[in-house]
């Protein structure tokens, strides 16, 4: 199923002259403005460039995973490895553990990724998004009780709605249980969570229901395709092959 919805993010930043030099704070407060800017626009290789030269700087634990979470979310698994490996030797901190677990699931070492999100809780046990991981990795060895488990765990750890809720959703809907799934599914979307994931699995799921008035209103409101009746039919005859959300 093709997605032909595109977003736009225009950020215009507006700087009047300077007439004193910057004291350090401003400094300070211009690089976590740019940062903030940086990260909603995605772009990563600035912010590259901002953490290396802040863990250049003074290496902390907090630059370093903020370093590998960049080389993270452009897939470039090896340089985020690079960096987490101190902080890995050490074993002392839980993000970084955490960070692990979800790179050896992408790169499909569901049993790395396992035992890192295990010792990640052992760092620290109110960590929903370790549970979170295990929930995803038991979902794709068709572990799906364990799987449940994990997510409402999670979810009892107060991890975000759009994510967690995403995920049991997509966990019913992978059994069968196309009900239950769009009852988790459709307060999300009704609350604006209008993310391609929560969107593709709710149509998914109203369809295979006969919903089809519902799907083919959403399918128009988001603009999911020019012919939503045949988005329909096409829908009706695959499986669902969205991503648990991470």
């Amino acid at each position: 199923m093709k997605k032909l919805t595109v977003l736009f993010l225009s950020i215009f930043i507006f700087t009047g002259c300077q007439a004193t030099l910057k004291s350090k704070q401003d400094i300070l407060d211009d690089t976590l403005t740019k940062e903030k800017i940086y990260t909603a626009i995605k772009n990563y290789d600035d912010l590259i460039k901002i953490n290396k030269e802040k863990l250049q700087k003074k290496d902390t634990p907090e630059t370093r995973i903020a370093l590998a979470l960049n080389y993270y979310d452009i897939n470039d698994f090896d340089s985020s490895l690079y960096y987490l490996k101190p902080l890995l030797q050490d074993g002392k901190n839980y993000k970084a553990f955490l960070l692990k677990a979800k790179i050896e699931d992408y790169k499909e070492n569901y049993n790395e990724a396992l035992n890192d999100a295990i010792t990640s809780i052992n760092l620290n046990p109110k960590n929903p998004e370790a549970y979170n991981v295990i929930g995803i990795v038991k979902a794709k060895q068709n572990k799906y009780e364990d799987a449940k488990i994990a997510f409402l765990k999670a979810k009892s750890l107060f991890l975000a709605d759009e994510i967690v809720n995403n995920n049991l959703g997509l966990l019913e809907i992978s059994e069968g249980n196309y009900a239950i799934g769009v009852d988790y599914l459709l307060p999300l979307y009704n609350r604006n969570y209008k993310n391609l994931k929560i969107i593709n699995n709710l149509v998914f799921a109203l369809a295979k229901l006969n919903r089809d008035s519902e799907a083919i209103e959403i399918i128009k409101r988001e603009n999911l395709a020019k012919e939503p009746k045949k988005l329909l039919i096409n829908i009706k005859q695959i499986n669902t092959n969205e991503k648990f959300s991470k």
